[in-house]
């Protein structure tokens, strides 16, 4: 008989183990039906009871108490039974508010199984004369699984539940997620994964047991809705959703950027493609992005008005596009390309080409012989923009962007969203190639002309430094003639004196006549017919004779 015993332990052991292996192994599954009543708290404590295999420790039994094999396996039924049925209505979660349908059912079966249970204790227990020591160690040993079961269910349920930080009571949260998903009738799970709503578990919004949930990525949060009734905006993180509560829209708070090209009209008639891009995110208010933490947003407000404000484009290309509304996502960059039409529609097709050289002249009152900054100003009034001092970039472009982004920014912010950028981000071009081949045209003249105006200002430049240089000079060498000449001829006799005075004279005039700049200037005789009379002077001076 031990053996026996030995080898029914030993097998409820093993059929513990691959009963639950297999059951870990096949988990539930829901279509989204709500089971009769009653049939949810029923599955549920299926789910828990019978990996325990319930059966197998009241068999042992057999021979060591004064019971009848039938009693006995009603007892290592009931008891259990009895234990689980308890724990369900201890924990309310099958007679809570939005499940109150399985409350009367829940509790009569309770009250049932406890009644049958102490039925059979008072008439076959007390009349087989059983030793109260013994029934005492039995039902200890028939209701051990099942409390083990419970106790692990109350221990592991808030580690495997996904619940958030601030929860309240989450050991009952935990509990009806668990029991909710093992009911077969759990209320959904839903995962944002890349900006789109996946299912993880299928259920019932509106009928399932205990809270659903929905798990949003840091960057994402999402529009739930009950009905046709938009409830509340929740995330990122962990939400616990409300009876109904299904999600509506997934809203990205990162900053997104989307770029179109603009054909607008320049003041001088000229069709110009404009490259535009728009930068933008749901208002985050004062707070900012930190490593680590979820982005932040500023009031469920701004993303419902963000999310609600689709338009209809009237113009589209088919009767279908004339009907579909664009996503909240599309309306800044059409935004900026209108804005931007309008903009460029003050600016000649040079001005955007050009820019204002002097950036600091923005910050000053209007100065009119600036016009570029100018049409900036006008630009700036016409879209309904208060003044800004900082006004004015060397580059045209990035001004005319600037000017756009603030218009933008002023008309979406009420909406929701935050315009951190719009710029022009590539080259504006013309739309006919000839408008490109003239006006290059027309600034390599206009360049040609600059440069040749450059070099004869440079020549003006070289000819006035030459001629400070030769009077310079001149003024130097008369001055030395005349010092050397005045040192030479202190203690000489008249005659010698002219004689010396007119050798130096020509020896000077001949220097200077051979420098290549002075020669260049006078005739061709001039360096000739001075050297024959240095001769003429050199050899009278040497005789003795007047010059």
């Amino acid at each position: 008989m031990a053996g026996l015993r030995a080898g029914f332990l030993i097998l409820y052991l093993v059929g513990t183990y691959l009963l639950t292996r297999y059951l870990r192994e096949h988990l539930p599954e829901s279509d989204g039906t709500a089971f009769p009543i009653g049939g949810a708290p029923s599955r549920a404590l299926l789910w828990i009871w019978v990996p325990t295999l319930w059966v197998f420790p009241g068999v042992l039994w057999l021979g060591h108490i004064n019971l009848s094999p039938l009693v006995l396996l009603i007892l290592v039924f009931l008891l259990p039974l009895c234990c689980l049925y308890l724990f369900l209505l201890a924990s309310a979660i099958f007679t809570a508010h939005s499940q109150s349908a399985n409350g009367p059912s829940l509790l009569l079966t309770t009250l049932s199984v406890c009644f049958l249970t102490v039925f059979v204790v008072l008439v076959f227990v007390i009349r087989a004369e059983v030793s109260w020591a013994k029934f005492a160690l039995f039902c200890v040993s028939s209701v051990a699984p099942t409390l083990a079961s419970i106790w692990l269910l109350l221990t592991l349920a808030p580690s495997v539940a996904p619940l958030p930080e601030d929860v309240d009571r989450p050991l009952r949260t935990a509990l009806a997620l668990v029991l909710g998903y093992f009911s077969g009738t759990p209320k959904p799970v839903w995962v944002v994964e890349d900006g789109k709503v996946h299912t993880r578990v299928s259920g019932s919004a509106g009928r399932g047991i205990g809270p659903g949930i929905i798990v949003t990525e840091p960057e994402n949060v999402v529009v739930l809705k009950a009905g046709a009734k938009v409830t509340r905006v929740v995330g990122p993180g962990t939400v616990l959703t409300e009876p109904g509560e299904t999600p509506l829209r997934v809203v990205d708070l990162r900053a997104q950027t989307r770029s179109t090209t603009v054909s607008a009209i320049t003041r001088d008639g000229i069709e110009v493609r404009v490259p535009v891009s728009s930068t933008f995110r749901i208002q985050q208010g004062a707070q900012d992005t930190r490593l680590g933490a979820p982005w932040p947003w500023r009031t469920q407000r701004d993303v419902l008005q963000a999310v609600f404000a689709e338009e209809v484009d009237p113009s589209g290309l088919s009767p279908l596009d004339a009907h579909t509304a664009h996503p909240w996502e599309d309306l800044p960059i059409k935004l900026s390309a209108h804005r931007l039409e309008q903009a460029i529609s003050f600016y000649s097709l040079d001005q955007l080409y050009g820019g204002i050289t002097d950036a600091r002249a923005a910050r000053t009152p209007l100065d009119p012989q600036n016009e570029l900054l100018k049409t900036h100003r006008l630009t700036e009034a016409s879209l309904g923009l208060p003044r800004d001092r900082e006004l004015g970039d060397p580059l045209c472009r990035k001004t005319v962007g600037e000017v756009v982004r603030r218009s933008v920014q002023q008309s979406l912010a009420p909406r929701g969203f935050e315009i951190t950028g719009c710029e022009v981000g590539g080259p504006i071009e013309p739309v006919s190639q000839a408008i490109t081949e003239q006006r290059v045209e027309a600034w390599k003249a206009r360049f040609i002309t600059l440069v040749m105006d450059w070099h004869a200002s440079i020549e003006r430049k070289r000819s006035g430094a030459l001629d400070r240089i030769r009077r310079t000079a001149n003024s130097d060498l008369i001055a030395g003639v005349i010092e050397e000449t005045s040192e030479r001829l202190r203690d000489v006799d008249a005659a010698t004196k002219r004689g010396l005075v007119a050798y130096h004279v020509l020896d000077y005039l001949i220097s200077m006549a051979r420098v290549p700049e002075v020669r260049r200037m006078l005739p061709e005789s001039a360096l000739p017919t001075l050297e024959q009379l240095f001769h003429k002077v050199e050899a009278e001076s040497s005789g003795g004779g007047d010059s």
